[in-house]
């Protein structure tokens, strides 16, 4: 047995009675992302579907409370690290998942379900392509936003706010640079 916890859940999770998750054969990982084989998730999470629809079911509560109370509401979808930086896609997953995979398709999805609600969101996959490559807004090992990410992700949504929603509550007819234009800036 491997020491990758996605097989090591796999192998737990396949002695629960009614999980329906089959371990995982085992995948000889990279030195440096031991973690980051994705096994194709609808056979890994038999309830997969059923999760996504909860997702979007209350992000539309969510609408339909903030508009019940005047209250605004914005959203965005934050890539994965694999999505923000092509180098980083081609070099660390082997070819068995790039295959059945779309690079930018996490982000997709999310900006899908946001413009199917009418929830206004700046596209920040769509910002990180315009900076060039965004392996630098990601901490290297667990792939979360590091500092300049999280600024970048900041800017932009700050560049958006001020834009659109921001401006037009405050009836200004000039506005700011457009989201994702500041921090494209600071590359």
């Amino acid at each position: 047995m491997g020491t990758d916890p996605a097989e090591l859940y796999a192998r737990f999770m396949s002695h629960i009675p009614g999980s329906g998750v089959s371990p995982l054969p085992h995948i000889t990982p990279t030195s440096h992302l031991f973690w980051a084989v994705e096994p194709n998730l609808v056979e890994w999470y038999p309830l997969l579907q059923l999760a996504l629809e909860t997702m979007q079911a209350d992000v539309a509560n969510l609408k339909q409370f903030c508009a019940e109370r005047h209250i605004g509401l914005v959203g965005y979808a934050i890539p994965c690290a694999y999505s923000a930086d092509p180098q980083r896609w081609e070099a660390d997953l082997p070819e068995e998942i790039r295959r059945n995979r779309e690079r930018g398709k996490d982000a997709a999805v999310g900006d899908a379900l946001l413009a199917r609600l009418e929830i206004e969101h700046p596209r920040l996959y769509e910002a990180m392509q315009q900076r060039g490559s965004g392996g630098d807004l990601y901490y290297w090992y667990d792939m979360h936003l590091n500092p300049e990410g999280a600024r970048f992700v900041a800017e932009t949504l700050a560049d958006f706010l001020t834009a659109g929603p921001v401006r037009e509550l405050s009836g200004t007819e000039t506005g700011p640079l457009p989201p994702g234009a500041r921090s494209a800036s600071r590359k």
